[in-house]
């Protein structure tokens, strides 16, 4: 199998957006995505820029344009927002966008595309009447606008990322389409992030959001009913499908008094899903099915919670609290199935892959230690460059791949960006041992005994890197257990913290040991510290029930 290279120009772009092996200057400062920081003009001889198309083009003008608009929303958000959701929200998409549009920068002054620095009218627009608010009314407008534009941002991702890894698509910008798939789970993260701060914020929001949720959950399940291989799968999509009903026919009620107007089709993040699914069988498609569904409903719990113990709107704050317990238990179920599935080897591989970069772009923005950054600019690049060997290998081989946020991933997440200095370095650390270990293994065992010969291939060849990832976790995990959390070396417990991370799937998810929290002790170590992995099926800060590495 020829193993797909991006060109050393690409590396080095990631390296300035956010860290390298030599160099932990950070993101850039917001509004200077167009001036990035110095590169190396060498590239490989084996991989020159393509011809510029129309299409790519557009493509990189509208994402960094788009980026602009967040980035300098978001700055005002920093300044107007006293909500700590909001406020945490804010900081990620300046972060993100920034490094995003540092990475569009270089792939589009490569190929001599000129990049419009100003906000379109619209946004212009916008931006003044945003300014114009204050408090809970400016909260909730900047929530809304962004579900709306990441809205905007998935749909065009998605349709470059399907474009662009089409089987009979050889003249595709590869530098391009590596960097649209990287990017996209960061977006419907963004997306899935804004649906849920609003609802826990707006009450109208919350309603919206839920019905839209409701909607997508019935024709999803209607749609497993008829796909799923496993009986326990079909026998909740049947469970969603009676409950989603009920509980929109409720929601319908309460909207009608607050004169709320309830859309009449699927968003795009569940349309975009009932796409994918469709293309889907057996293991594969129960397992995106139940990913998706705990990456919904553990929103629609955060936000239920929220709205029932202060939301601002006596009927709505009923609605919730009355919806609250059936959710949970949705959630905890559908965890439950998703974690005793296994995939076939190239959705695993995908999908560890993309937990990777979801989590390493979090530790780009909350750890200031300067190895764990340099590990996750990293595993941002290594993993970028495996997931597009992974879908140009699917394409070839006619394997449809899963296009849903990896569960595992978004429960990790939430935990982890609520955490900083030594407490994030550590569980960010802990969850990487765990979830190298697992994808090691099931990289070795393909290599021994996949069938087919370029899946074998890809096996072995991407064992002696993911070694390579977990050995170096391992390594600065036991660096970070040693030290106290005044930054202190401890004298005790200088355990690696990875106790929680033994048990696991085969497929390379995380099946239990919740992400870390304190109170557990070290690996090798006598005495508790603050940054171990914790037992399976705690609590996360939220409540809801999250299992992890």
């Amino acid at each position: 199998m020829k193993k797909t290279i991006l060109t050393v120009a690409l590396t080095t772009l990631l390296a300035s957006c956010g860290g390298s092996n030599d160099d932990d200057s950070g993101a850039a400062a917001p509004g200077n995505a167009t001036t990035p920081a110095s590169t190396s003009t060498e590239t490989s001889p084996s991989a020159a820029t393509p011809a510029t198309t129309s299409a790519e083009s557009a493509f990189l003008a509208q994402a960094f344009q788009d980026g602009q608009n967040e980035i300098a929303l978001s700055t005002l958000a920093l300044q107007r927002t006293t909500n700590p959701e909001v406020s945490r929200f804010a900081r990620m998409m300046i972060d993100e966008h920034t490094r995003t549009n540092a990475m569009i920068t270089q792939l589009a002054q490569s190929r001599n595309i000129t990049l419009q620095n100003l906000p379109a009218a619209e946004e212009a627009t916008f931006t003044t009447t945003l300014s114009a608010l204050s408090g809970t009314e400016f909260d909730r407008a900047y929530m809304e606008h962004n579900v709306a534009v990441h809205r905007t941002d998935v749909t065009l991702f998605q349709q470059k990322v399907n474009t662009g890894f089409a089987a009979a698509n050889s003249s595709a910008d590869t530098q391009v389409m590596d960097f649209a798939a990287a990017t996209l789970p960061a977006l419907k993260l963004h997306l899935a992030m804004a649906k849920e701060i609003g609802g826990m914020i707006d009450p109208r929001a919350f309603v919206v959001n839920a019905y839209q949720n409701g909607l997508g959950e019935i024709q999803l399940s209607q749609i497993a009913l008829q796909r799923a291989s496993s009986p326990e799968v079909r026998q909740f999509a049947q469970m969603m499908i009676d409950h989603h009903t009920a509980m929109n026919n409720d929601i319908r009620q309460v909207a009608q008094t607050k004169g709320i107007t309830l859309p009449a089709e699927l968003p795009p993040e569940h349309a975009l899903t009932r796409d994918n699914l469709m293309q889907l069988a057996g293991p594969d498609f129960d397992k995106a099915y139940m990913s998706h569904n705990v990456v919904v409903h553990n929103g629609d719990v955060n936000a239920a919670r929220a709205q029932s113990q202060s939301g601002t709107d006596t009927e709505i704050r009923a609605l919730a609290a009355s919806a609250l317990p059936m959710l949970t238990t949705h959630l905890q179920e559908a965890q439950t199935i998703y974690e005793s599935i296994q995939p076939s080897f190239l959705f695993a591989a995908l999908q560890s892959g993309v937990a990777e970069i979801l989590l390493s772009n979090l530790a780009m923005q909350n750890s200031t230690d300067v190895e764990v950054r340099t590990f996750a600019q990293r595993m941002i690049n290594d993993h970028m460059r495996a997931n597009g060997e992974v879908m140009r290998l699917a394409a070839r081989e006619g394997i449809p791949l899963p296009q849903v946020l990896p569960a595992e991933a978004v429960l990790a997440h939430q935990q982890l960006r609520t955490l900083t200095g030594i407490e994030f370095d550590r569980a960010y650390m802990d969850i990487n041992v765990g979830m190298h270990a697992r994808t090691v293994a099931l990289f070795t065992d393909r290599a021994q005994n996949e069938t087919d010969p370029e899946l074998r291939a890809f096996a072995t060849t991407g064992v002696a890197e993911l070694t390579a990832h977990l050995e170096e976790a391992r390594r600065i995990s036991t660096r970070l257990s040693s030290v106290g959390t005044n930054g202190a070396a401890t004298t005790e417990g200088a355990g690696t913290g990875a106790s929680g991370s033994s048990t696991a799937t085969s497929d390379g998810t995380v099946a239990s040991g919740g992400p870390p929290t304190s109170g557990a002790t070290g690996a090798t170590g006598g005495t508790t510290s603050t940054n171990a992995g914790a037992a399976s099926g705690n609590a996360s800060t939220s409540g809801t029930i999250v299992s992890g590495s």
